[in-house]
């Protein structure tokens, strides 16, 4: 009348209550104190590190610079006016120079990939403009200034290699 249960089944059983036990996915953590009103935090995602700069200033409210374990950076910024898709040619600019950039759009928020040379350049002004469009006709428009910009930068690099990247 009773079969005998199959092992994968009794392996399973004897498991679960395990599984419990298992610390949950990793999640964002601080990295260091906070700099010029930004805070930073860490974070590994496919196992590659993040670093995050998160600006708290009123004049940059959402303003959020993420450096890659590769050493590519991406600046976000609130962007609703901007509809979801990719901007091939999106430009990023500051002071008298300007780069095109492939800009991602999430519908709220953009993504503007830049280098190491991007990160300098917008150093020396401490601010940054950018562009994505065609949308409806037009390009869409935005400037970001922000304090301590170069020390941002350093404190995102020496998070990066502190986790193993580069």
């Amino acid at each position: 009348m009773f079969g005998t249960i199959p092992l994968r089944r009794l392996l399973l059983a004897a498991l679960l209550p395990l599984a419990g036990a298992l610390p949950a996915q990793a999640a964002q953590e601080p990295y260091g104190q906070t700099l010029w009103g930004w805070r930073f935090t860490q974070d590994i995602e496919r196992g590659r590190p993040i670093c995050r700069a998160i600006s708290s200033a009123p004049s940059t409210q959402g303003f959020i610079i993420q450096r890659l374990g590769n050493g590519n950076f991406f600046l976000s910024v609130l962007a609703s006016g901007v509809p979801r898709g990719n901007y091939e040619g999106g430009h990023l600019g500051s002071g008298d120079y300007g780069t095109m950039v492939n800009i991602r759009s999430d519908g709220s928020r953009i993504y503007i990939p830049a280098d190491d040379h991007d990160m300098s350049q917008i150093g020396r002004t401490g601010r940054f403009e950018w562009g994505a469009g065609p949308v409806r006709g037009r390009t869409i428009r935005g400037q970001v200034s922000g304090m301590g910009f170069n020390d941002v930068v350093q404190r995102l690099r020496e998070c990066t290699r502190a986790n193993g990247g580069r």
